[in-house]
This record gives C-alpha cells, sequence and structure tokens, in this order.
C-alpha cells in the first residue's frame, strides 16, 4: 500500500478514488483512461451537523481528588467534536466496504488527511484493504473535481 505524494500518478481505468476528510466523503469513479484520467463523482456521503466541543461541553474539564493525601488534578475533557468525525469516517469506511465488493471495485485510491487515512485504514475490512494501491495524505474535500484530476495525476 504505497503512500505519499501524488506527482505523475496513474490512476487506473474504473478505479475508485476515495475523497473524505471527518465530514464529507466522495466516492468518485475514473471513467478515462491512466493517461487522460476522466473522475466522476458516483457518491457524495455527509456528516450530520454537530457542534463544535465547545458548545457541547462544560466549560471546565472535571476535578480529581487523590485517594491519599489533598492532591487535586484535572481531567481531561472529552473531544466530543473529533468522535464524531471518527465515527463518520468509520462509518465511510464501512459503505466504501460494502460498495467496493458488490461492485467488484478493482482498484482504490485514498485521499485524506493523515489522522482520517488511519482511521479509513483500520475501519476497512481486510478484502477492501488489498485493493488500495496508493494513499495520498491531502484534504482535498473542497476542491472542484478539475484541480482533483489535476493534483492527483500532475503533481
Amino acid at each position: 500500500m504505497p503512500a505519499g505524494e501524488a506527482s505523475n500518478m496513474r490512476v487506473p481505468h474504473d478505479a475508485w478514488i476515495i475523497i473524505c476528510d471527518g465530514r464529507k466523503a466522495l466516492i468518485v469513479q475514473n471513467t478515462g483512461t491512466p493517461e487522460s484520467p476522466r473522475f466522476r463523482v458516483a457518491e457524495t456521503l455527509r456528516a450530520s451537523y454537530h457542534p463544535a466541543s465547545h458548545d457541547q461541553g462544560d466549560d471546565r474539564p472535571g476535578r480529581t481528588v487523590q485517594s491519599v493525601g489533598a492532591r487535586r488534578s484535572a481531567v481531561e475533557m472529552t473531544d466530543l467534536h473529533d468522535q464524531e468525525e471518527r465515527a463518520f469516517l468509520g462509518g465511510a469506511a464501512r459503505t466504501f466496504s460494502t460498495l467496493a465488493l458488490r461492485q467488484r471495485a478493482s482498484a482504490l485510491v485514498l485521499v485524506a488527511p493523515p489522522r482520517a487515512l488511519a482511521v479509513l485504514r483500520h475501519e476497512l475490512g481486510n478484502p477492501v484493504r488489498d485493493l488500495v494501491v496508493a494513499e495520498i495524505p491531502k484534504d482535498l474535500t473542497r476542491h472542484p473535481m478539475a484541480d482533483i484530476e489535476r493534483i492527483l495525476t500532475q503533481g
């Protein structure tokens, strides 16, 4: 599973390109050739709205008292926003896996920020993980498709 920069990448015909972050995922298919790619969006997944962590939780972290002595320490706040992003990526990975197996995908290219790539790697099933031909650690979800084609194939 090669990882790294996308310069001069040759995306196989009919390969799926999974472009995602913690809130949006695009399933794109190369309907062109490796030399002249043509990306077509097959499906878009979006996370439901969730407010920022500081809007969801308490205003101050909790405190704890040691069982021996009078020492007190702060308890780290749960990052609810991060939990929601991980849950979305896990659900998206399950959707990718189901679709890839049902439609017999030949190759997958994962494009996501590094933390999202780690979650996807963990959540994709073994048969689908074996289809991954490249991982690109970039956030391209907000780019137009023409820019994504250029970035992935010409660097």
